[in-house]
């Protein structure tokens, strides 16, 4: 039960996050308006536990949508987060990128079998949280993190799709978006590293996921998609 929760979850999440670059678009009242989007996901996660009871957590998520060409095509996010004993963020370096990845190459193999990711990503290290949407303070430095990751599925392939429909006829407009996904639960390994630091310290991940996703939405009427 929790494996098919996490799929309806991963699927609500990651294929919006997709489908995000299609833009807005009007339907046309004579003809339907038909959108479709397809792509990978990869999800990996690290804990490590401290002497003195702190943690250092690295969280890893990227999309590759199919058929663009780097680094249109992608959405990389990394984040290492170094927790004192009491909770409290002492370190964070992130990485939050789309379409500014100097370089990524990626592939999924067979139904969610096996992926590889090999991207650098700017980022920020500060010694406290990183302020979200604030110029970046003075304590903190920026540099590249170079990631060269593998994943290895584990466990059964999950299946899952979601289908909404909607006919408004109030506001004249016909909709139907259709989702889904395959995603196998496995284990990560590589490279996460600034030059000088390896942040995922040599050992597999505590978490992974590798995915396979599509949406599709056909409007019909005057309908502006989100």
């Amino acid at each position: 039960m929790h494996r098919i929760i996490v799929l309806i979850v991963f699927l609500a999440v990651a294929a919006p996050v997709i489908a995000g670059g299609s833009g807005n678009q009007k339907a046309s009242a004579e003809q339907p308006d038909k959108n479709s989007t397809s792509g990978e996901i990869v999800v990996a996660q690290w804990d490590f536990a401290h002497a003195d009871g702190g943690l250092t957590r690295l969280a890893f998520f990227s999309d590759i949508p199919w058929r663009q060409p780097p680094p249109e095509c992608c959405s990389t996010f990394i984040d290492v987060i170094d927790f004192d004993s009491q909770g409290t963020i002492v370190r964070q370096v992130i990485a939050n990128a789309r379409d500014v990845v100097t370089e990524h190459e990626s592939h999924l193999y067979g139904r969610a079998d096996a992926a590889y990711v090999q991207a650098s990503v700017p980022a920020v290290d500060c010694p406290f949280q990183v302020p979200y949407g604030e110029p970046v303070p003075a304590e903190c430095s920026q540099s590249t993190l170079h990631v060269s990751l593998s994943w290895m599925g584990d466990d059964p392939l999950l299946v899952g799709h979601v289908i909404q429909r909607s006919n408004e006829e109030v506001v004249l407009c016909r909709l139907k978006n259709f989702e889904q996904g395959a995603s196998r639960f496995g284990v990560a390994e590589g490279v996460i590293t600034d030059g000088i630091e390896d942040f995922t310290r040599g050992t597999p991940s505590s978490y992974a996921v590798i995915g396979r996703f599509t949406t599709a939405t056909t409007t019909h009427g005057e309908c502006l998609e989100f």
